[in-house]
């Protein structure tokens, strides 16, 4: 019988670089998410616009959200690897700041996850 490994929480890694008028979208594509038992590193990757002020917004109002504010721009690789090197969790998945996901994402990832890994 094949045993189904429980996934209790996932990483949500998103680096952002002058995310501008879309970030505030994407970050609340994340946040809605139907399963909500993930935290949510947020990479600033020295931006120049609004994007700081943007993600202190949310991560005043959502204990799930940690940020990173890097000095120095990275590439987008690096920015992404700052995020995995700094999960607590086994599994993440990646997000681009001008994503949108739809509600049930991570529940559908979550559940495959659960399925196909052994």
């Amino acid at each position: 019988m094949r045993m189904i490994n429980k996934i209790d929480k996932i990483t949500i890694i998103l680096s952002v670089f002058n995310g501008g008028e879309y970030l505030k979208f994407a970050i609340e594509s994340i946040l809605k998410q139907t399963f909500s038992s993930f935290e949510f590193i947020i990479i600033n990757n020295a931006s120049t616009d609004d994007t700081k002020n943007t993600i202190k917004k949310y991560e005043l109002l959502d204990k799930r959200i940690r940020v990173i504010n890097l000095l120095n721009k990275l590439t987008y690789a690096e920015g992404r690897s700052k995020g995995i090197d700094n999960c607590k969790t086994e599994w993440f998945a990646l997000m681009d700041a001008d994503d949108v996901s739809k509600l049930e994402r991570l529940k559908k990832q979550v559940k495959y996850l659960e399925k196909f890994n052994n």
